[in-house]
């Protein structure tokens, strides 16, 4: 059985609600106060989930719902970030580690066809993923035989070099 009667506490006249069956006293939550307890409480319990601010409220609160705290939670920002279950999954991306010159490297094609350099309309950048060097080709087109053909001619002038490398 409960009963509910009024008490000042703190010299602010509260609504409370007793229980008999457990001699506790629980408040009644004013609804202008409603946000601002959830508030203090889902901080106080480290930004917890709704199960977890809500037990905390009840040891206080009578009237909080679970529906109120899991929407209260739900435009947590701090929570919306660190809870991936409802979030994106981020893809883990492992960097290349490349102990040596020219070890790995990367080809790409840009395209300038907007902005033509007379027939060249691509350029074909190769990087070396040990110290970032870069070396940059005009191209035509991006058939397979002109990208394989530029290619040959860069590994070609990179042997002198390594060659001659200290």
């Amino acid at each position: 059985m409960f009963f509910s009667t009024s008490l000042e506490v703190g010299g602010i006249n509260r609504l409370i609600k007793l229980d008999e069956s457990e001699n506790a006293i629980t408040y009644v939550c004013p609804y202008e106060d409603l946000y601002d307890e959830i508030h203090q409480a889902h901080l106080k319990v480290g930004h917890g989930g709704v199960k977890i601010t809500e037990k905390e409220l009840k040891k206080i609160f009578s009237n909080i719902s679970h529906r109120q705290i899991s929407l209260f939670i739900s435009f947590c920002c701090f929570c919306s970030e660190k809870n991936t279950k409802y979030g994106s999954k981020r893809v883990v991306v492992k960097p290349l580690i490349s102990t040596e010159f020219m070890n790995r490297g990367q080809l790409d094609l840009m395209d300038f066809q907007t902005m033509p350099d007379g027939p060249f309309k691509w350029i074909m950048d190769y990087q070396d993923h040990h110290n970032k060097l870069s070396w940059l080709c005009a191209l035509a087109s991006k058939f397979a035989a002109e990208v394989a053909r530029n290619l040959i001619d860069f590994l070609k002038h990179l042997k002198h070099i390594m060659f001659y490398r200290i």
